[in-house]
């Protein structure tokens, strides 16, 4: 079981597709990347993270606003922003085709999770610690991917 999971569904690529980016940390820093079938460079990628490196990231991923992560509450707290934003005559914005972010670890023996769909716009639009953290949690799992030393994985997928 990984300790760090990011999962990113592309909302714009056909369902009937590979369409998710998944990302996995185990407790050793080996990474594994699976780069979905629609992009240039799909296929099963891994690197290692020496110690600081995975250490960063777990300070990064486990906060204590995303351990008790709660959807409902925090879309609930938005939708009444929302509406305050509305009511002053402020544009409102929605991204209906937005990639559905799940992230997924392990906290002193407990499995957490998190999952937003739009979370970068939704991050940047809103002054809201829980998310602006979840986005940023993301950005380093995501950085990972983007990695030029991860090494093609013999019989991945092409």
């Amino acid at each position: 079981m990984p300790a760090i999971q990011l999962r990113i569904v592309a909302a714009g690529i056909a369902p009937d597709i590979d369409r998710t980016t998944v990302i996995r940390v185990y407790d050793d820093g080996c990474t594994q990347v699976h780069r979905p079938a629609y992009r240039r460079d799909a296929g099963e990628y891994r690197l290692d993270l020496d110690k600081s490196a995975l250490d960063t990231l777990r300070s990064r991923v486990d906060r204590p606003a995303l351990r008790s992560f709660d959807a409902k509450r925090l879309r609930s707290e938005l939708a009444a922003a929302d509406k305050k934003t509305v009511e002053t005559g402020s544009a409102l914005h929605s991204e209906p085709d937005a990639d559905y972010y799940e992230l997924r670890w392990v906290s002193a023996g407990k499995a957490a999770s998190a999952g937003w769909a739009g979370l970068p716009a939704a991050a940047a639009r809103h002054e809201n610690a829980t998310l602006k953290q979840m986005a940023e949690a993301v950005q380093a799992i995501e950085s990972l991917a983007a990695r030029s030393g991860a090494v093609r994985i013999e019989g991945g997928t092409p």
